[in-house]
């Protein structure tokens, strides 16, 4: 298979996605290990009633939670945006052992699209995800970065 420029890009484009989630996930665990090993800390539940985790939230009140958060605010800034799209998951065998409560893990991941300000630049634009988990707290808020399109122009 010849590799060309454009599918050089599309590989740099989904490494740098995957990254991206890999550093949110690695943020996530963080501070669930702060939680983890301080048993006088505790989590505020901040669900709505008769909801008892991310996977009975619908969309309309996961990002009502996304959006009175300042981090998520802040990343969006001045962006118009094109779409918002939901995704819903658990993390069930990840990180398990007896003593985590990560290997019960659900979470809605949400993803905004912003309109890209310059089509003419070769650059796809930054896109932007919350992450909401089982307190219906934003647990990790990221942007991705441009990504150049090689040969775009000619």
């Amino acid at each position: 298979m010849k590799c060309t420029d454009k599918t050089a890009t599309v590989i740099v484009f989904i490494a740098v996605f995957f990254l991206g989630i890999i550093a949110g996930y690695t943020v996530s665990d963080l501070k669930n290990s702060v939680y983890e090993n301080n048993t006088s800390m505790s989590i505020p539940d901040k669900c709505p009633q008769n909801v008892t985790n991310t996977m009975e939230l619908t969309d309309a009140q996961a990002l009502k939670i996304a959006i009175n958060d300042p981090k998520v605010m802040d990343l969006l800034g001045n962006y118009s945006i094109k779409s918002i799209s939901f995704s819903k998951s658990n993390l069930s065998n990840y990180n398990c052992n007896e003593y985590s409560e990560t290997c019960k893990m659900n979470y809605t991941m949400i993803t905004f699209d912003p309109y890209d300000p310059d089509p003419k630049d070769c650059l796809l634009p930054t896109r932007i995800y919350a992450q909401i988990n089982d307190s219906c707290e934003v647990s990790t808020a990221y942007h991705t970065y441009p990504v150049y399109i090689a040969n775009c122009g000619d």
